[in-house]
């Protein structure tokens, strides 16, 4: 599957990382200005976004952006159905981080969402 990218940048990722910020500090504040999709569809954007990272479906700073939006998507979703499984810890830990991930980075994380979505992402 590609995934299209549409020219994210440095602003999108200040603007992520606040977003991840302020759902870490305030979770009840940030589900009211921050998209929430639901758990089983963040675990597809997961799958996908991982996918196209390991198979080097677009630009560095494309999967950058997709895996990104994905982890967040992720987190906010696990916290709303209040999961704490690895899969959600991990999520949670990645997109709280600062920095810009390599593509070593990024492949890495990837291959290890994908172990967990096939093994961890079925308990709550």
């Amino acid at each position: 599957m590609q995934l299209s990218c549409w020219g994210m940048g440095g602003q999108a990722y200040g603007l992520a990382f606040a977003g991840a910020m302020l759902f870490l500090t305030t979770p009840s504040m940030a589900f009211k200005g921050i998209r929430q999709i639901p758990y089983p569809q963040a675990e597809q954007v997961t799958r996908t976004a991982a996918e196209a990272v390991i198979v080097r479906s677009g630009s560095e700073s494309c999967l950058r952006g997709k895996l990104t939006n994905a982890l967040l998507d992720l987190t906010m979703s696990c916290s709303a159905t209040g999961r704490s499984s690895s899969l959600c810890k991990l999520a949670a830990q990645v997109s709280s981080q600062e920095g810009e991930f390599s593509l070593a980075q990024m492949t890495t994380t990837a291959e290890t969402l994908l172990d967990l979505l096939d093994t961890d992402s079925v308990q709550p």
